[in-house]
């Protein structure tokens, strides 16, 4: 045997796949990674998934940032996002899909969420003011954030925003529980 051909292990992964065993695959193409065999892009590529089939998505992610144009590639900066997110690696996931959202900006909806649901609320504003479409759910995501910021009436005028757009049972929830906040907070004269 020659360890260092790359071909030898690329047939022995190639054979391992055929026959399901993904385990010990990655195991062969970590090895020769490991053994420093000069692993092709493609090769690279088929390490990340074979990571993120067994549930190691931040391997993946790591593998992925190591491939050539992982900068500047979209579908490379949306795997890598995807994975990052998986892995609830959310600073990595929120900087990937910033990128991504740099060239497509269907991705500044992935940036919104994902701010939102790390607290980065007044971030996830400016963002959700650049999604495109979806106008009920940016409406809805604008609510939350508002309302963790404590500004109820905001909060409030992007509920009914909601509710106008698409009524859901979401939007008409936030808009009765603002309501009785607003009740609530507000000084009766006697």
């Amino acid at each position: 045997l020659q360890p260092e051909k790359v071909s030898w292990w690329r047939q022995l992964a190639s054979l391992q796949i055929q026959v399901d065993d993904y385990r010990s695959a990655l195991s062969t193409l970590a090895l020769a990674k490991q053994q420093r065999v000069a692993l092709s892009q493609q090769d690279r590529r088929l390490l990340a998934q074979l990571y993120a089939q067994r549930g190691i998505p931040e391997r993946a992610a790591v593998e992925i940032s190591q491939l050539e144009k992982a900068t500047t590639d979209l579908d490379l900066i949306v795997l890598q996002a995807s994975y990052w997110q998986h892995a609830r690696e959310w600073d990595q996931a929120i900087n990937q899909w910033q990128l991504a959202a740099k060239v497509n900006d269907k991705y500044h909806w992935n940036v919104a969420q994902l701010m939102v649901q790390e607290g980065q609320y007044q971030q996830a504003l400016v963002v959700l003011d650049k999604v495109r479409g979806r106008q009920e759910q940016v409406a809805l995501a604008k609510t939350r954030a508002y309302y963790k910021l404590n500004q109820l009436e905001q909060a409030l005028i992007q509920a009914k925003k909601a509710n106008n757009v698409a009524p859901s049972k979401q939007a008409k929830g936030w808009i009765k529980y603002l309501t009785q906040l607003r009740k609530v907070s507000r000084p009766h004269i006697s």
